[in-house]
């Protein structure tokens, strides 16, 4: 469970999710994180992925959220916080997210918001703004 979740999104943006293998793409070019939300532990709720949703790729860029060398990042689900990026120093210096290697064609079998955790937080946070898009398809 986290020490503390904040949702960065104001609604379910998934609109019409239209018949089986529609591609969609769900993100946001300027998520705000805040530096309380770089404390070990704590989850900001980035966007939500509708039931059926087929992961196939991401892309994006996570500034430089740490003045020291503190930081990581994971970003994943609430089943596992690590489901896409597991413990990754790129919030140290800032950058692009790497190439999506972990559960490409994992399906969603319920609205589930994607989440992103300090799994090992920063005494030194810089607030900022992180893109990231998640490309896929509707299931079955």
């Amino acid at each position: 469970m986290p020490v503390n979740l904040r949702r960065a999104y104001l609604q379910p943006q998934q609109g019409y999710l239209g018949d089986a293998h529609t591609v969609k793409v769900f993100g946001a070019a300027a998520i705000p994180i805040l530096t309380t939300d770089l404390v070990t532990g704590n989850q900001v709720a980035l966007f939500r992925v509708p039931s059926q949703f087929v992961v196939t790729d991401w892309i994006g860029v996570i500034p430089n959220l740490d003045s020291g060398v503190g930081l990581t990042l994971s970003i994943g689900d609430l089943a596992s916080s690590t489901r896409f990026l597991n413990a990754s120093t790129l919030g140290r210096g800032g950058g692009a997210l790497p190439a999506l290697a972990l559960n490409i064609g994992f399906m969603f079998i319920t609205d589930t918001d994607i989440l992103l955790t300090a799994t090992a937080g920063s005494a030194t946070p810089v607030a900022g703004s992180l893109q990231i898009f998640m490309r896929g398809f509707m299931g079955p």
